[in-house]
């Protein structure tokens, strides 16, 4: 049985994104859902806790031009690359709760996005500009104020429990982030310090049949994965990365499935090769073996990149670089680490 709602201001773990259209398909299709049924609470319950899955759901409902969608222990439309699609010719803003309790709180418009900011940090560097770009004043109101200043209605009881659109969210794929390679060995520092002086040329290849042999040791099919640089989120090879991502829901929704420890790490290892994947795709071969220094498992791979990239030369700012990063972990650590003389040196030393 759907828990009894109360006002929102009252609930923890969710999620309210206002979207100033009519096209609730559209909305749920931006989120990345594909089919949707009609609903209220107990069907968005039910569909997210009888899922065999388990991704997260979302509820659209109808309101005065504008749509809404609610999550429960969800929180994908405070993601920005979730935001930027949902306020496409249009504009959007978004309110969530997590269970520590913290509010924050996000805008977008045209698909550019502000935030999200905490709403309840005055200091916030970030909380003038977001005032500016939403045209709202935060001030002391009631966080969930700031959809009301947006939509023109309050978001309320009557509101949020109306039936609506109920679908499952595929998550979109992440967004590039700036990873930095694990420097815990000489190898480790060898690599990196490789890795940082070679050209996209250089690495492409090489890497890239380095994170196709992650994903089929972790037993992911690369039929319909391409390793042509090119990722959105609706194609063939974005469909099969991010079915692969949204496995960790199995493992981190609440409640959990019941799953032997063999298969926990069965499924982290086929979202950690994906994550490569994600990163070769969006961010280059850098931040692809940035990934794998920290989730492919073995050294093997390592001492087989190291000869695959014996020819580059290093630059002298990246073997510096590498060499400050082992005597920070070493002094972090405590550890007797030795800072690796032998780094591979320019050919015309």
């Amino acid at each position: 049985m759907a828990p009894t709602f109360r006002w929102i201001s009252q609930y923890t773990n969710y999620c309210v994104t206002v979207v100033q259209t009519d096209d609730a398909a559209g909305v749920l299709a931006a989120f990345g859902g594909e089919q949707g049924i009609r609903g209220g609470i107990e069907e968005a319950f039910e569909l997210y806790h009888n899922s065999a899955r388990h991704w997260p759901v979302v509820r659209i409902v109808d309101a005065d031009g504008w749509c809404l969608a609610i999550e429960m222990d969800s929180f994908q439309g405070l993601r920005p690359p979730v935001l930027a699609r949902l306020s496409a010719d249009t504009r959007a803003a978004v309110l969530a709760l997590d269970h520590l309790p913290e509010h924050r709180m996000a805008y977008a418009e045209n698909g550019e996005v502000a935030g999200p900011v905490r709403a309840l940090d005055p200091s916030s560097p970030e909380r003038d500009q977001f005032e500016r770009v939403s045209g709202t004043r935060l001030g002391d109101s009631k966080p969930i104020d700031f959809l009301h200043q947006i939509c023109g209605f309050p978001i309320e009881d009557d509101l949020v429990t109306f039936p609506g659109l109920v679908g499952a969210i595929l998550p979109l794929l992440p967004s590039p982030t700036t990873v930095n390679s694990r420097v815990h060995s000489e190898r480790d520092a060898k690599l990196a310090a490789l890795v940082a002086s070679g050209t996209d040329e250089q690495l492409w290849p090489v890497v890239s049949r380095h994170v196709k042999d992650m994903l089929e040791d972790a037993g992911v099919s690369t039929e319909h994965i391409r390793f042509d640089g090119h990722l959105s989120d609706d194609s063939p090879t974005g469909k099969a990365l991010r079915k692969v991502l949204a496995e960790e829901w199995m493992i981190t929704a609440s409640p959990t499935f019941h799953l032997q420890r063999s298969e926990i790490e069965a499924i982290r290892g086929r979202v950690h090769a994906a994550s490569a994947a994600v990163a070769l795709l969006r961010g280059g071969p850098r931040h692809a073996v940035a990934e794998m220094s920290h989730h492919r498992p073995g050294t093997l791979w390592q001492e087989q990149l190291l000869e695959e990239l014996a020819g580059i030369d290093v630059a002298p700012t990246a073997a510096a670089t590498v060499a400050a990063q082992l005597a920070n972990y070493q002094a972090v650590t405590n550890r007797a680490i030795r800072i690796p003389p032998s780094l591979p040196k320019r050919r015309d030393d």
